[in-house]
């Protein structure tokens, strides 16, 4: 969680396709009767290839949500969050991006961590060349209703990259290999045996969203790239050009 985003504690580093890591939303959905990925999301996606993205922007209400059980020993966990992909576009060097938001699970990290499970801000880095992932908790939190705002911004220095929550700087990242970015995901991600896990559920989040573009200014997507809904998420915008609702019904 510290490498990804590079706060000042220590860092731990865990395979991004290992048990309990964070994942980034694929390219093209793939609906089954049950995800059982197992990394489930309801995301919509902006994904522009030579965009000159200097960072991307959320606003998200502490709303409930559970993986339907996570330890020590399968620290499954719920997100909604923001996801932001850096390099030029799918056929730059990179797969290289950043994440942060709210968390539910088993805090199993270094950095932050109260190694029990929590409700969490988080924010986390991978390198995809190295199939590495370094999480961090910015704050353990409660489901209060409460509204906060998720940045991340290009640093002053090459490939330096800060995380902020409601304005404060939070994070630091220097472990990626770009100071562009051209891909923004919103929305809600669970990692467990399935969407079928019982006692998982997540209630409906709003997250208001815009990309911050090559002059530094906040601006809304033109359109969506895509949409990716897994059985048993949903997700939708109503129509909306800068927000993304989702939720996962209680099983």
């Amino acid at each position: 969680m510290k490498t990804r985003w590079q706060a000042a504690a220590a860092f731990t580093t865990i395979a991004a396709a290992a048990f309990g890591a964070f994942g980034l939303p694929s390219a093209s959905a793939q609906v089954a009767p049950a995800c059982l990925n197992p990394h489930c999301y309801s995301i919509q996606s902006y994904d522009q290839p030579n965009s000159q993205l200097t960072g991307v922007f959320i606003s998200q209400h502490n709303n409930n949500m559970n993986p339907g059980g996570s330890s020590a020993a399968a620290p499954y966990h719920i997100t909604s969050e923001t996801w932001f992909t850096v390099g030029n576009g799918p056929d730059s060097p990179t797969n290289d991006y950043i994440e942060t938001g709210l968390l539910d699970g088993y805090e199993f990290w270094s950095d932050g961590s109260c190694h029990c499970g929590a409700y969490a801000m988080f924010w986390a880095d991978t390198r995809g060349d190295l199939n590495t992932q370094w999480q961090h908790t910015i704050a353990n939190v409660s489901p209060d209703g409460t509204t906060h705002s998720y940045q991340i911004s290009r640093g002053p220095s090459p490939n330096t990259w800060y995380i902020f929550v409601d304005g404060n700087r939070v994070g630091i990242s220097t472990a990626l290999r770009s100071w562009i970015g051209y891909r923004m995901d919103v929305g809600g991600e669970l990692f467990g045996p399935s969407t079928s896990q019982p006692g998982s559920f997540a209630d409906t989040f709003d997250i208001y969203r815009q990309v911050i573009n090559a002059n530094g200014a906040h601006v809304n997507w033109p359109q969506e790239s895509r949409t990716h809904i897994d059985s048993g998420m949903n997700g939708t915008d109503y129509g909306r050009i800068d927000h993304w609702y989702w939720n996962k019904p209680r099983t």
